[in-house]
């Protein structure tokens, strides 16, 4: 975690089951393992606005079934 003035800054991982429509894609039943970066605007001691940043392509080839996991 990084907090800059208003800005705070997140580097995590999420997981989880691919259990549900997801776009047109059905679901599959995959594990999904996902690097994120979120920066977070505080104003008033609360989250005014949010920035994510996923790895697009690794969710994608899990999905798919040629995941880098």
């Amino acid at each position: 975690m990084v907090i800059d003035g208003d800005r705070v800054a997140l580097r995590y991982h999420s997981a989880g089951t691919h259990l549900g429509t997801f776009g047109k894609r059905a679901p599959t039943g995959r594990a999904i393992n996902v690097d994120e970066i979120s920066i977070f605007r505080i104003e008033n001691g609360l989250v005014a606005e949010q920035w994510c940043l996923n790895d697009d392509l690794a969710f994608d080839k899990q999905i798919d079934g040629k995941g880098l996991y």
